[in-house]
């Protein structure tokens, strides 16, 4: 550039002209390669007409992104497990299971819905709820999927569930005074019970101030538990009541509120101190409390404990039964002098503990009876056959 320049003075007019027009040439082509080289990939060029001689005009845009980060949100089903399909009608032929869908700090919650699939429906269908129904024996995968929404992605997750069949049949007894209703489980002479668990809801209070209601699980033998003689059938039983009961204790105003205490209950045998009707301490509670009630053998010797949820309040109870064994549990709601069971009483996350698992078919998980009112979800088995865990137990009343 700078050796046609030190000419240029000497040049005739149509050589300067003509040098100008390569000067601008190769100004542009100059100043092009410097923008090349910046990263003027996004860079437009216009001039006056191709060929024109003055001024090139440039022009440059800088391209720009915006990319969206969805987050990952917490989707989870309940841990893979073995369900039991029965061919009585006493047993609901669903069991609740839903998804859990949450969403993570400084976002807003997920929106929309999760659908459910089962790879194997003749072995157990889910409902667009989550709820599984056992079918036949075998296994199947159960899968959740989220959609996704404007802040967090799709996701999904997976779940096995192995079907085992059972003979069992459930009887089904019509409802009959003073129980309402009244759900049996039960093992043999040589497979015990060694722990109840579950929570009760206390219901409405009933409309009428007649009678005695009476809500419980009960833990007892029947005449072919190891050691059931001398004590004979006594009841352990954590017991709600409206209006009035045996317990030795101060007992709120009748018809005041409801109660509960912790009571073993005894009226066939005659050892001293398990006859009768022996209780802890009571305590009252409110309407629509949770209340979790567990009971547990250490030794020969019986623990009850229920714990109000809404309250933190506690009672608890002890009975030495010096080795008798128990094998029965119950789910009653018993009505005495009149008085109209509650619409609804109602046994959530129930399990139940053996000593050691039944057959094959697991039959210890099933009902030996109902009440014709009474209705029990599939029940969840541990895998070593021990454990039978029920997400409902229902006995409709007449009453509230």
């Amino acid at each position: 550039m700078k050796l046609i320049l030190k000419g240029y003075r000497h040049m005739n007019t149509r050589t300067q002209l003509s040098l100008r027009t390569l000067t601008a040439v190769l100004s542009t082509a100059f100043v092009l390669t410097l923008l090349s080289a910046c990263g003027g990939g996004g860079t437009n060029v216009s001039s006056n007409g191709a060929g024109a001689i003055g001024s090139t005009a440039l022009s440059t845009t800088t391209k720009s992104s915006s990319t969206t980060t969805l987050s990952t949100p917490k989707l989870t089903l309940p841990s893979s497990s073995l369900m039991l399909a029965s061919s009585s009608s006493a047993t609901k032929s669903s069991t609740p299971n839903p998804a859990t869908l949450a969403g993570v700090s400084g976002v807003a919650n997920p929106t929309g819905s999760v659908t459910y699939s089962s790879s194997n429906a003749a072995v157990a269908s889910v409902d667009a709820n989550g709820n599984i129904s056992p079918l036949k024996a075998g296994s199947t995968t159960i899968t959740a999927q989220y959609a996704g929404d404007t802040h967090y992605a799709a996701a999904s997750t997976t779940t096995s569930v192995t079907v085992v069949q059972t003979t069992r049949t459930t009887q089904v007894l019509a409802n009959s005074a003073p129980d309402s209703g009244m759900v049996t489980f039960q093992g043999s002479s040589t497979i015990n019970l060694s722990s109840l668990t579950t929570t009760l809801t206390v219901p409405a209070k009933p409309a009428s101030g007649v009678g005695t209601v009476f809500l419980w699980p009960g833990i007892e033998p029947n005449s072919a538990a190891s050691n059931y003689l001398p004590i004979n059938t006594g009841v352990l039983q954590p017991v709600l009541t409206w209006g009035s009961s045996c317990a030795p204790v101060t007992q709120p105003t009748v018809y005041s509120t409801w109660w509960i205490s912790a009571q073993y209950v005894n009226t066939s045998g005659t050892v001293s101190g398990l006859t009768g009707c022996t209780t802890g301490s009571e305590m009252s509670v409110n309407v629509g409390d949770t209340l979790n009630i567990s009971m547990t053998v250490s030794g020969n010797v019986w623990t009850q404990t229920v714990t109000d949820v809404q309250t933190g309040k506690s009672v608890s109870f002890q009975t030495n039964l010096t080795g008798q064994a128990q094998n029965t549990a119950l789910f009653t709601a018993e009505i005495l002098n009149s008085a109209l069971a509650p619409k609804t009483t109602l046994f959530t996350n129930t399990t139940l503990t053996y000593t050691n698992p039944g057959s094959t078919l697991y039959d210890i998980c099933v009902p030996v009876s109902v009440r014709s009112n009474d209705t029990v979800s599939a029940p969840t088995i541990s895998s070593n056959g021990t454990k039978c865990s029920y997400a409902q137990i229902l006995i409709t009343g007449t009453g509230n």
